[in-house]
């Protein structure tokens, strides 16, 4: 098999010098879309983001509302319990005797 030899022939250098720059260019383009492409994937990840926080925020004050109606609703029903026991005290006191006989008859 033969050799190749490359001489220095007068062509040569400059084909070696475009193609080296044929080569940055194309390094150049390829980075610069693969800046582009980040940014962009920067910014989808900070929208998502802001829309998981936002989202967040919505659910924890509803939940924070609820609970507020529920404690509203539990001291509502305490104090309309202490209203009717301070107007009706044998009444309600019939109501818990009875109620009372009727669990130890289940219990049985």
């Amino acid at each position: 098999m033969a050799a190749t030899t490359y001489t220095n022939e007068p062509g040569n250098a400059a084909r070696t010098d475009t193609a080296r720059d044929t080569v940055n260019r194309v390094a150049d383009a390829a980075s610069e879309t693969v800046d582009r492409w980040s940014a962009t994937a920067q910014d989808a990840v900070e929208r998502a983001s802001d829309a998981a926080s936002e989202y967040a925020n919505r659910a924890a004050n509803a939940a924070s509302g609820y609970a507020d109606q529920l404690t509203g609703t539990g001291e509502r029903l305490l104090e309309d319990a202490r209203d009717y026991i301070g107007a009706h005290p044998l009444r309600t006191l019939g109501i818990a005797a009875a109620a009372g006989f009727l669990i130890g008859r289940m219990m049985r």
